[in-house]
């Protein structure tokens, strides 16, 4: 398990993500939710004496709720369910629901980009289960909201791990990587748990699949044309033949697999404070048109807006 904590200290763990409203904004309006988070995992937790039901929202990342204490109604478009202490709840990408509830209650959230991780754990020393956690919320057909119930002592873990994570000082840079792993540690107990409860949804996928997304977590610098014939290359399969098996897997064409991932990775750069242009030729794109472009279509704003209001919230120039 140490090569894994080794791996994982090379993650990033500042950049800040938004939040898409049913007014199309990528602006968050709900009290109940910040923008402050931060990629490729973030973590915040909400204690209400009551919680009237809130408008639908969805996120541009994936949510996980976890019921410490208490109970709420959990709404979404196909029904609403009464979740109790110990429940766990996934919202994929772009998934809309809402909370109510008339008593006291306690939640934990838990976001991230499931790309973004997945591309960065395909290595070699991470557990296979994990990274078949994170394919099952990047597949373009499975949008599905789960549930899951976490035993008693899983549930002191997790307790335990948010306890170490928030007495950590938030001032001391060296200690940023052990407040991530607290968090990727309860994603492990998390997987476990879903893996217990739900088998058939960690199908394997073809080996070739993990390939291919170390092929493109290396390699993002490349243009899309290049990593394309890389990734031919190293599998010695021809490229329509991949192009089948990205689709019959993760149920998209693998230009898309790596315009997708490009533009997940270009958040982190943006909120480093790098330029768009330099995001742009870090990227390999064709040109700074081309970015734009790419970056609009995927999250509704330029790259220039996204940089502009994330770190206007950061600095605390921002108000929901």
């Amino acid at each position: 398990m140490c090569k894994i904590w080794t791996f994982f200290l090379k993650l990033p763990f500042r950049p800040v993500i938004m939040v898409l409203m049913n007014t199309q904004e990528y602006l968050i309006q709900s009290s109940y939710i910040t923008t402050r988070t931060s990629l490729p995992l973030f973590t915040e937790e909400y204690h209400y004496s009551r919680h009237p039901k809130e408008a639908a929202h969805s996120h541009e990342f994936l949510e996980i709720g976890i019921i410490l204490s208490g109970q709420v109604i959990h709404h979404t478009k196909e029904e609403s369910s009464l979740l109790t202490t110990g429940c766990v709840y996934c919202i994929p990408i772009g998934q809309k629901h809402a909370l109510e509830s008339d008593r006291e209650f306690t939640i934990r959230n838990l976001y991230l980009l499931p790309k973004i991780l997945l591309t960065e754990a395909s290595g070699e020393n991470t557990p296979i289960l994990l990274q078949d956690f994170f394919l099952y919320y990047t597949e373009y057909r499975k949008k599905q909201i789960t549930y899951n119930t976490l035993s008693p002592d899983l549930l002191s873990s997790v307790r335990m791990l948010f306890q170490s994570y928030d007495n950590t000082p938030l001032c001391d840079p060296l200690l940023d990587s052990f407040r991530y792993h607290c968090l990727f540690n309860i994603l492990l107990i998390l997987c476990s748990s879903f893996y217990s409860a739900n088998q058939a949804h960690f199908a394997r996928k073809d080996d070739r699949i993990y390939q291919i997304l170390g092929l493109i977590r290396d390699n993002l610098s490349l243009p899309t044309g290049s990593l394309l014939g890389l990734i031919a290359e190293e599998l010695s399969l021809n490229p329509q033949y991949i192009n089948r098996l990205t689709k019959k897997e993760l149920h998209t064409n693998l230009s898309t697999l790596i315009l997708d991932t490009k533009i997940e990775k270009s958040c982190e750069l943006l909120l480093k404070e790098y330029t768009v242009t330099e995001v742009a030729n870090a990227l390999a794109f064709y040109d700074h048109a081309h970015f734009y472009k790419a970056f609009q279509r995927k999250l509704g704003i330029t790259p220039s807006q996204y940089q502009r209001k994330n770190k206007a919230f950061r600095f605390g120039d921002g108000s929901p």
